[in-house]
């Protein structure tokens, strides 16, 4: 695995911090952690260094789906 994933929650949401290289054997991962997730969702993607194609199409279709993109 190639890219770590926090995850930190409070009142206001979640916050998904993605470090590392977001690549297609981790999208899975990605795609578990934020179906686990109630209420808003953040990704931040201030540490994420490089993304494959299926990592950029899954973070595009969870913005997409109302998730909020930072970083």
């Amino acid at each position: 695995m190639s890219v770590r994933i926090t995850s930190i929650s409070d009142s206001a949401g979640t916050i998904l911090r993605i470090a590392g290289k977001l690549r297609t054997e981790d999208v899975g991962v990605l795609q578990r952690e934020a179906s686990a997730v109630t209420g808003p969702l953040v990704l931040d993607v201030s540490h994420l260094a490089s993304t494959d194609a299926a990592g950029a199409e899954l973070l595009k279709a969870m913005t997409q789906s109302g998730a909020e993109l930072r970083g």
